[in-house]
């Protein structure tokens, strides 16, 4: 079992959507490559990433590792977050789907 923590949006933006209103998890990294990353082909995630990042190694692993877990965490793993001073933790589907501003959600 892993646990991972998650930020829902920049400064917290889909808080009250993910927790109060569907019960989802949202991930904000926003590529053309969600069905790249459903069939684990993250050399081509990866280098979208280091280009975007303009050859940061570095910046480019930390969001290509946030992005895989998000990706391949099973159900049996951990989620935590902050929201309104409490923390709130759950287990997620497996299925990730693409919402239309690109953002992906479990």
């Amino acid at each position: 079992m892993k646990i991972r923590y998650i930020k829902l949006g920049d400064g917290g933006k889909w808080e009250g959507y993910c927790i109060e209103e569907e019960q989802v998890l949202r991930l904000g990294y926003e590529s053309p490559h969600h069905q790249e990353s459903l069939s684990s082909d993250w050399d081509t995630v990866r280098n979208f990433w280091l280009s975007v990042r303009n050859g940061n190694e570095g910046a480019a692993s930390r969001d290509l590792n946030q992005i895989r877990d998000f990706y391949e965490l099973s159900e049996s793993d951990i989620w935590i977050t902050f929201y309104q001073r409490k923390m709130y933790w759950c287990h997620a589907h497996n299925e990730v789907h693409e919402l239309a501003d690109g953002s992906r959600i479990r």
